[in-house]
């Protein structure tokens, strides 16, 4: 692997998911953008995908 790509994926996941839950709060035309829930599936994906959470991420908006 090579690793900047790991040392990217270091910083841009938590960078995600801090977003993603800062985005929960966010309203558009009184219905939210993305729920907590969904952050906890999309977590529970990534953990459930036996891939080193660091370096993988899978997701699926249904928003």
């Amino acid at each position: 692997m090579n690793p900047s790509i790991y040392r990217q994926a270091e910083e841009l996941i938590p960078s995600m998911f801090r977003f993603l839950v800062l985005l929960s709060y966010e309203r558009h035309h009184s219905k939210s953008i993305i729920g907590v829930p969904k952050i906890i599936q999309l977590c529970d994906g990534l953990m459930a995908s036996g891939q080193p959470p660091l370096s993988h991420c899978e997701y699926s908006w249904d928003i």
